[in-house]
């Protein structure tokens, strides 16, 4: 893999594709610290192995890369492009700043597909990917770290150009708050804060192929772009006034993150999950001797929530619409 690091000439840009793989005209610079692409290699023959009765014939010039991957600071404003392009279409609120912008897995719609250009402004070159889409968010905090993080996976369909000297946006649009990274998170169980976290841990994955198990005999073509998944741990210290250890194994809750903007609380991002289970995975003591530390597992899902979604993400931020015009 090559990896492009974080430097003042280094940038991503993401352009919103008005069909798949034809990207329109208007750019956004997301904030990174990283961005690696894969390996890119033409093919005659497949060297793919599957259970797929039906694989697609591979010819010369077909370009394998789907494993690219972006470490971003989190700021109030660009990771609403980010969920825009792996939930797809959101709900607005809000007549000026800060909007409401609602994301949910609604199932309506499929999110649209983008072109990552990562350039090097310094030497005016830039390698575009075309019909991107994330497929995996993972989203990292803990007491002892800098900046709160988002990893991002993102696929593309191999059709790429590289090395070019010219942008497919010159003038792109960049965020306000680009140097506002959210400083930290806050746990709510049923609405009420808990304390003594040292870490969170949070992934959700999406799927955007059809699904081909293990079986040869099953073929998944009953799955869709709009299946999501979580993998969720909190961290804390165990302490008489903490309620978190209570909550192992015991009745469904609603489960909530928050991390507000520096400087107030009007502006934060919100990931809220209606129905889920909590596992303690540590063992832990209560009183002063053993071991103080818990690690609990969240386990989301989806029965009668009255969101009807399993994932509700709130952003209010001060960016209108982030379904720009292609």
């Amino acid at each position: 893999m090559a990896t492009y690091r974080s430097g003042a000439n280094t940038r991503l840009m993401l352009v919103k594709e008005s069909a798949y793989n034809t990207p329109g005209s208007v750019g956004n610079l997301v904030p990174i610290s990283s961005v690696g692409v894969p390996g890119l290699q033409e093919l005659i023959t497949s060297d793919e192995l599957t259970p797929d009765p039906n694989p697609p014939a591979n010819s010369k010039g077909l370009k394998t890369g789907t494993g690219f991957t972006a470490t971003c600071p989190v700021t109030a404003d660009s990771i609403g492009l980010w969920m825009y392009y792996f939930f797809g279409d959101y709900t607005k609120s809000g007549a000026s700043a800060p909007y409401t912008h609602t994301f949910e897995v609604t199932g309506a719609t499929d999110p649209p597909s983008f072109t990552a250009e990562i350039g090097d402004i310094g030497l005016t070159k830039y390698d575009q990917y075309n019909g991107c889409s994330p497929v995996s968010i993972g989203l990292s905090v803990t007491k002892t770290s800098d900046l709160f993080r988002a990893n991002i996976g993102f696929t593309g369909s191999g059709k790429s150009t590289i090395n070019t000297g010219t942008s497919l946006d010159t003038t792109p649009t960049t965020y306000a708050d680009l140097r506002h990274v959210l400083p930290g998170i806050l746990a709510k169980v049923d609405g009420t804060a808990a304390g003594y976290l040292t870490g969170v841990d949070l992934t959700i994955t999406r799927q955007v192929d059809v699904l081909n198990p293990l079986s040869s005999n099953l073929y998944g073509a009953e799955q869709s772009y709009r299946k999501y998944a979580v993998d969720c741990t909190i961290r804390g210290w165990r302490d008489s006034g903490d309620t978190l250890v209570g909550l192992d194994n015991d009745a469904e809750h609603t489960f909530e993150l928050i991390s507000y903007r520096p400087g107030g609380t009007t502006r934060y991002l919100s990931i809220k999950f209606e129905e889920a289970y909590f596992l303690n995975t540590e063992a832990y003591t209560i009183g002063d001797d053993g071991p103080g530390m818990y690690a609990l597992r969240v386990s989301p899902f989806y029965g009668n929530g009255a969101s009807a979604s399993s994932i509700v993400i709130s952003l209010l931020s001060d960016v209108a619409d982030y379904a720009a015009a292609t």
